[in-house]
């Protein structure tokens, strides 16, 4: 797991649901797992929201500072990218252990994608729909 100093939590595009009310949907638990990941290690969170056009960068950015206040996190690094998820993860910022939220499009050859870009440790995490980040 690296040095266990810097976990990514990525967040792919939320296609225009930008807003809290809208729900947190599948980012739930994987934003939990970063938490105590990060209380063990003592590590820092960096929360990577990923969109496709300039116009929901903002959006993004206040979707990931309301996450950060609500859920009353720790401080994060937050970071919001805008391209295609593939060529963002290769040209991060890198990290000991990267999180993505799975979503049921995914494939193994994915996966192992991901960790080729990333060069470290990944997690895939699929949310149950019990868990509330802002809980």
């Amino acid at each position: 797991m690296g040095q266990e100093q810097i976990i990514n939590v990525w967040i792919d595009d939320r296609k225009g649901k930008w807003d809290l009310e809208e729900g947190t949907d599948n980012i739930d638990l994987p934003i939990l797992i970063a938490y105590k990941l990060r209380h063990n290690w003592s590590a820092t969170i960096r929360l990577i929201s990923v969109v496709n056009n300039n116009e929901d960068k903002r959006k993004a950015s206040k979707f990931l500072n309301d996450i950060v206040d609500l859920a009353r996190m720790p401080i994060t690094d937050l970071e919001v990218l805008e391209g295609d998820m593939e060529d963002l993860v290769s040209n991060s910022p890198k990290a000991d252990v990267n999180i993505f939220c799975h979503t049921d499009d995914m494939s193994l050859d994915y996966y192992n994608r991901m960790v080729d870009l990333t060069k470290s440790s990944c997690l895939f995490i699929k949310d149950s729909g019990s868990e509330n980040i802002l809980a």
